[in-house]
């Protein structure tokens, strides 16, 4: 076993040397003179804990492929990556994060095991050489700009507010108008209910957004439709939640709102042999989304056919959805939205059948319509996660920015409350 040792200052924070040390895009350009490439498992954007990835490249003058897996990962202090599969009869590369005066020491614990076939007096200075050529570019890249390898979060957060709230799509389904309430922007007319959008509430507070609130539930009211207040986690006055309360109401689960550039997340999507992908639109097969959401939710899906269907009459080139088969039967949907006047396309659905969870299917469907969107120019993806989801786009090289809120109001009717049910 043979050991390599490195020590690299570097005149940034641990968190931004950590996060840099897993970006596959900052590996790949470190080893542009090997001509590396990653082409299977995690092939874009930050590796996280149990990740793999497999790396082809020409070392010693051979082509050769090695497949690494993140086994330890506390961010920011420490990770360790190992061979899974390779030339090597063993690898193991330790990297510790050490906070210090001015910046973060950077250590390096390389072991490995050369195989027959190579020279260890060659492997050691020819690794050695690699690692340093690696660290170098993590400390320009931690020092300067980090850009390229890292989502900067306010960044993302700005572009999110500036371009998406409050933003509506030019020709909404029949039936369905915008209207704007001074900050607001009301959708009414949804058959599966209403929505309050805003980029933010500029200085209203107090008694005035009191009155702000009341008149939104007394517009819904006389149309007997529920809506939701769509609340962020960065939304002032800080008082927002409490006074939505107080109007009548309820908060639904958290999201968490987050957004990839499309160039991270596109790739080859990757199914299990029996699962295919495909691209839909007829009214049977919008049909069978819903009865597909209803199997997963448990709940009554009934409009979603329907608004599915109305988005696509007004405009079929502003939506494309995706089911994912087996056999003759729906496992998984989800649908991408292009945001005309925009740089984002969002993502949506994605529920898939519990016994066919755990295979891919999710990340696949990701992976294919974020590949739409980069054909069509779009720079960022953004979806509001659920709790179960949020790990696996994570993974993908998703960033959360905040977190979104459900409030939803609903008029009383004879035998209850009338429900809003949202888009998934």
């Amino acid at each position: 076993m043979a050991l390599i040792e490195l020590e690299t200052f570097v005149a940034a924070p641990p968190e931004r040397c950590f996060d840099l040390s897993l970006s596959v895009e900052l590996h790949l350009d470190s080893t542009e003179a090997t001509g590396e490439r990653a082409i299977a498992g995690r092939t874009s954007g930050r590796l996280g804990p149990g990740d793999e990835v497999t790396w082809r490249a020409r070392h010693f003058g051979l082509p050769l492929e090695l497949s690494v897996r993140i086994t330890q990962h506390d961010r920011p202090r420490a990770f360790r990556d190992e061979m899974i599969r390779g030339p090597l009869r063993r690898m193991r590369h330790d990297h510790r994060f050490e906070a210090v005066d001015g910046g973060t020491r950077m250590l390096d614990s390389f072991e490995f095991a050369v195989a027959p076939l190579l020279d260890s007096l060659r492997s050691a200075p020819h690794f050695r050489a690699f690692l340093l050529g690696r660290n170098e570019l993590i400390k320009r890249a931690a020092e300067g700009d980090a850009s390229r390898y890292l989502c900067d979060v306010g960044t993302l957060l700005a572009a999110y507010d500036e371009q998406l709230r409050a933003q509506v799509a030019g020709n909404l389904p029949e039936g369905v108008h915008a209207e704007v309430d001074g900050p607001l922007v009301r959708v009414v007319g949804a058959k599966h209910g209403g929505f309050i959008g805003y980029r933010d509430l500029g200085a209203v507070e107090g008694a005035e957004l009191d009155e702000l609130i009341a008149r939104q539930v007394r517009v819904f009211a006389e149309r007997g439709e529920a809506f939701e207040w769509k609340l962020h986690g960065h939304d002032r006055p800080a008082d927002l939640a409490d006074r939505l309360r107080g109007a009548g109401f309820v908060a639904e689960d958290v999201e968490t709102v987050m957004i990839a550039p499309v160039e991270r997340v596109a790739a080859e999507p990757i199914l299990p042999p029996d699962v295919r992908l495909r691209e839909v639109g007829d009214r049977a097969d919008l049909d069978r989304i819903a009865a597909l959401e209803e199997a997963i939710w448990h709940d009554g899906r009934g409009w979603l056919a329907d608004s599915l269907e109305g988005e696509r009459a007004v405009d079929p080139n502003a939506i494309t959805i995706v089911v994912a088969e087996a056999g003759d039967g729906l496992v998984c949907a989800a649908w991408v939205r292009f945001a005309a006047g925009t740089e984002f396309a969002t993502l949506w659905g994605g529920g898939t059948l519990p016994a066919w969870r755990g295979r891919g299917i999710y990340r696949a469907i990701v992976a294919y319509r974020a590949n739409l969107a980069a054909h069509r120019g779009f720079r960022y993806l953004q979806v509001d996660a659920s709790d179960s989801s949020r790990p696996i786009l994570e993974r993908l090289g998703f960033v959360a920015v905040t977190t979104t809120t459900p409030f939803i109001w609903s008029p009383e009717v004879s035998d209850g409350t009338a429900g809003v049910t949202r888009d998934p």
